[in-house]
């Protein structure tokens, strides 16, 4: 949600002469979370959750159909916090992006504004639209870090495996060596430098 940044967001809500706008994408939990929101007192908005099932927002996901609210102070089924921000009109918007169903762009307009008109709406689903877009490119750079990740282990093992593990080996083979002609105490700590060489690999090939 970070990696928003301040374009889709903020700019509709400046475009639509709105006073808050926050984003509504799926948690881990299983629920729904307003992950972002920008507006005056807008910042109690986010982290809460909203149901899967029941919620404004979890309907115009599905649906991919916008949703208008009249009035946000009298209307049912909208969080709690927003309540209180003492906004009016409002609209969801899906975010859809490649078909796929990202999250809901929710703006609204101050108390007494007037409703959102077909421009508004408009222009809406051209911010939500390219909200799901960042949140796809979000989501591409982490999947590329992560495999840059797996990458790098996979170099590590190999680079144990392919070079540590075999100059541990060929030290290993020159102290049998040295212990063939070592008698007394020497033997003995040769014997037992040998002994940890072998573990030391066991643990690198674990590693």
């Amino acid at each position: 949600p970070a990696h928003l940044v301040e374009d889709p967001r903020f700019v509709a809500r400046r475009l639509a002469g709105a006073k808050a706008s926050w984003v509504v994408i799926p948690a881990e939990s299983g629920q729904l979370v307003i992950a972002a929101a920008d507006g005056p007192g807008t910042e109690r908005l986010i982290g809460t959750e909203l149901s899967e099932e029941t919620s404004r927002s979890a309907v115009v996901m599905r649906s991919g159909r916008i949703d208008h609210v009249a009035d946000f102070r009298s209307a049912e089924n909208v969080p709690e916090p927003a309540v209180e921000l003492g906004i009016g009109p409002g609209i969801y918007v899906p975010m859809i992006a490649d078909d796929r169903r990202l999250g809901t762009l929710v703006i609204a307009r101050d108390a007494d504004a007037p409703k959102f008109e077909p421009l508004d709406t408009a222009l809406a689903q051209v911010f939500a639209s390219s909200t799901a877009v960042a949140i796809e490119l979000g989501e591409a750079r982490a999947e590329l870090g992560r495999l840059e990740l797996v990458e790098e282990d996979e170099r590590i093992a190999r680079d144990l495996h392919d070079t540590v593990i075999q100059q541990l080996f060929a030290i290993g083979i020159s102290l049998q060596a040295t212990h063939r002609a070592a008698t007394g105490n020497l033997a003995e700590r040769i014997e037992n430098a040998i002994s940890d060489l072998d573990n030391v690999i066991k643990e690198v090939r674990n590693t």
